[in-house]
Formats: C-alpha cells, sequence, structure tokens
C-alpha cells in the first residue's frame, strides 16, 4: 500500500507496518516528510521539533520509508514552499515474534482472544496501562492501573483492524488485533 502526500496535507491515511516493512509514501509535490511520534501539533516547528526522521522528495517520486522501533507515528508533508495544513497520516509499527529488535525491553505479556468479538483478556506481568487505538491511532478506550487479568470490551466496535497499546512507565508497545 502506498501513501499519497498530497502537500500540504497527507491526504491518504492508515497504515500499519512492522519494524521490517518499508511503507511506500508518494510525493505529489516536491516537499518533506517529517515521521513524529503521534500527537504532535500540527505545528512546522512543533513538527520539526518533535521530528524522528526527515526525508525529501519530488513530485511523482516514491519512496520506501522503514521504522525500525514500534509505536504510533504520524507523517507530516510540507511542501517545498512550506505549506502545512493539519492532516497528517497515521502509521502504527508493530512488534514482531521474528524481529528481535523489535521485541527487545518487551515485557512479555498476553492477550485473547485474537481475534475478538466481545473482548480481549489482557494478562500483565506489570502494573500498566492498555487502550485501544484505531487505524489513525486515535484512542477508543483504555483502562489505567492494570493488573494480571483484565477484560478490554469491544463488541460496541465495527470489525476491523485495532492497536493494543500498552503503557509501563515511559515504555509503550503496540500489538495488533483483530475485531470480528
Amino acid at each position: 500500500e502506498v501513501i499519497a502526500f498530497d502537500f500540504p496535507v497527507a491526504r491518504v491515511a492508515n497504515n500499519s507496518a512492522l519494524p521490517d516493512e518499508p511503507i511506500e509514501i508518494l510525493f505529489y509535490e516536491d516537499g518533506d516528510i517529517y515521521v513524529t511520534p503521534s500527537g504532535t501539533q500540527a505545528d512546522i516547528a512543533a513538527i520539526e521539533s518533535a521530528t524522528i526522521r526527515q526525508e525529501s522528495g519530488a513530485a511523482g517520486q516514491v519512496i520506501s520509508l522503514q521504522i525500525e522501533t514500534p509505536g504510533s507515528y504520524w507523517i507530516y508533508g510540507i511542501a517545498s514552499d512550506g505549506r502545512l495544513d493539519r492532516g497528517y497520516s497515521s502509521v502504527i509499527v508493530g512488534p514482531t515474534s521474528n524481529s528481535p529488535s523489535a521485541l527487545e525491553g518487551m515485557p512479555d505479556f498476553n492477550f485473547y482472544p485474537n481475534p475478538a468479538n466481545d473482548y480481549f483478556t489482557v494478562d500483565l506481568p506489570f502494573t500498566g496501562d492498555i487502550c485501544l487505538l484505531d487505524q489513525l491511532g486515535r484512542k477508543l478506550t483504555g483502562i489505567s492501573n492494570v493488573t494480571d487479568k483484565t477484560k478490554l470490551f469491544v463488541s460496541e466496535l465495527p470489525q476491523g483492524v485495532y492497536y493494543l497499546k500498552v503503557y509501563h512507565g515511559q515504555d509503550s508497545w503496540v500489538k495488533k488485533v483483530i475485531v470480528e
């Protein structure tokens, strides 16, 4: 899938990737893309200070972008003349069991069933926070101070792919979940 950047706003959003999967990005205009943590304010100064990675491209060019660290990111497009709109493309990079770098430092936690109809049971070996994100990286529901097994109800949600995000202190991890 290609994320198409129609500067100054990323018109085509929603993507998910694994750390070892490149994301293809098509530029409609000359400009730059800025990969930032999700939630970065749509302001050029804020985007530039929060940028994890920046890439330039020319109109019609497709580049491959690979994000190694699991997490939720927003990718802003800024045209060569400095135009920025308030849009962004959301990318959630999840860990894989065959990617040692993605799992480094990740605690062993379980969730089941996957796919789920009514709820997911999340089993944490530590006290942490959990939340369910949509494909744009928006928080749909969450529970704080979770210990042991906790149910996260999803029966009200439409079928589709979502992301379970677990927070422990300053660290967070994302895993893909499916609601049927």
